[in-house]
């Protein structure tokens, strides 16, 4: 009788095993194809409501989005996008915003309803620009523009099926991923077309807890979406300004709508305090017609490579590190003057920055298929260049001086005109 119920015992705690191991499988399955649909998409409309509940109160927003893929500027790193936004914020604090955005690239144009302007501009980091730039990003969730959507996700230790759910009226598969003891998300996956409709995270600290909620409806996947589809036409009695002006931001910030690293710490999920007006952030970069500050640098293979070795040709060397989002939008770009036009007078260097370890922007070129020259440990480099944001971009022309230079992403275009411009 005990051998009997020992056997029992042991065949439910197999039983039991098996169950956990299918459970998760079934619910990684959900997830893989999931990502799938989202890595298929050409373009996608939808609504969308974030809210944030948090110890400070709630504060959320909630919109009209339409996005389309750049396959060309996704090349070997994140998805590259255009998107018109049409949307509102509130803060903890009641504050409320609208916002009318077009992104594309590094330029943001917006309608300014109190200036009876539209506005194209670079999002230049702390410009006005910037801002309407992440207010209107806060409406475009990343599984839609990251290379590898939901792949954080799929290597989490516990995941779950947890039934079928509706949101808004679309029969979802609801599955529950585990980070850790404190962190969990819940995936509502469209059985349909198999895009996410919702996502709740959850955090956990001590007594006190946080959490941010995605609903998306409406989701039209692969519409037949064209650039001009997402232009912002220009209302009676506007003015359309566009140039590559910094203006500060204005007194009341917008508060990213993002979790909090610490729950339990009311500071971070507060909103920024109001600063006081500030004067436009300096010219980055050294101005055209300075002599171009000399450098020795190891490069990948370990030999040594300085501005003279790259010879009397023109010169671009391009700033940028691993730790930087926007550098693998650049990446391909720089890919792309180095196949045209390398051995015609015109020689490529990648330089890496902030890099903790040497492998890091070596097996970060190799993953996006980038095969430019590079050099490690440019730090000292960039500040000789007065580089103030990654990605930067410097032309060097045959006489050893400045020729152009991009404070951030610079667009096909602009950066093959400069470098045809130099090397005539």
């Amino acid at each position: 009788m005990i051998g009997t119920c020992t056997r029992l015992a042991v065949g439910l705690v197999f039983l039991a095993a098996a169950t956990v191991s299918h459970a998760q499988d079934d619910g990684v399955a959900v997830l893989r194809e999931s990502a799938a649909a989202i890595k298929a998409l050409k373009g996608v409309t939808y609504k969308i409501k974030q809210t944030l509940d948090s110890p400070l109160g709630p504060s959320g927003s909630e919109g009209e989005v339409k996005l389309l893929h750049d396959d060309d500027g996704g090349k070997g790193g994140g998805r590259g996008f255009k998107s018109l936004v049409i949307g509102n914020s509130k803060s903890s604090k009641q504050v409320e915003a609208k916002f009318h955005t077009m992104i594309a690239g590094e330029w943001a144009t917006w309608i300014d309803d109190a200036q009876k302007k539209v506005f194209e501009r670079r999002a230049l980091q702390r410009t006005d620009a910037d801002r309407m730039a992440k207010s209107a990003r806060i409406l475009i969730p990343d599984f839609f523009t990251v290379p590898d959507p939901l792949a954080t996700e799929m290597k989490a230790k516990k995941i779950t099926v947890e039934g079928v759910g509706e949101v808004h009226g679309e029969v979802c598969h609801i599955v529950r991923v585990a980070q850790d003891e404190r962190r969990f998300t819940t995936w509502f996956i469209s059985s349909a077309d198999h895009l996410p409709r919702k996502k709740e995270v959850r955090f956990s600290t001590g007594d006190k807890s946080a959490g941010m909620t995605v609903e998306l409806w409406d989701v039209k996947s692969n519409p037949e979406l064209k650039d001009a589809d997402l232009e912002i036409a220009l209302p009676d009695g506007y003015s359309k300004i566009t140039d590559r002006g910094a203006e500060p931001l204005p007194a009341e910030p917008v508060t990213p709508l993002t979790p909090p690293a610490n729950p339990g710490d009311p500071a971070s999920v507060a909103p920024p305090p109001v600063p006081p007006p500030q004067p436009p952030a300096p010219p980055r970069g050294l101005k055209v017609g300075e002599s171009a500050p000399a450098f020795e640098l190891k490069g990948a293979d370990g030999a040594r490579v300085t501005l003279d070795s790259l010879g009397p040709t023109v010169r671009v060397l391009y700033f940028w590190g691993t730790t930087f989002a926007k550098s693998a939008q650049a990446g391909p770009i720089i890919q792309d003057v180095h196949d045209k036009l390398s051995g015609k007078g015109v020689k490529v260097l990648g330089i890496a920055c902030r890099e903790k370890a040497d492998k890091d922007p070596q097996d970060a070129m190799k993953n996006r298929g980038l095969s430019f020259p590079l050099a490690l440990g440019g730090d000292d480099t960039a500040k000789a260049y007065g580089v103030r944001g990654f990605p930067s971009v410097c032309v060097v022309g045959k006489d050893g001086k400045v020729a152009a230079f991009f404070s951030s992403v610079p667009s096909k275009d602009e950066l093959t005109k400069a470098v045809e411009d130099a090397n005539k």
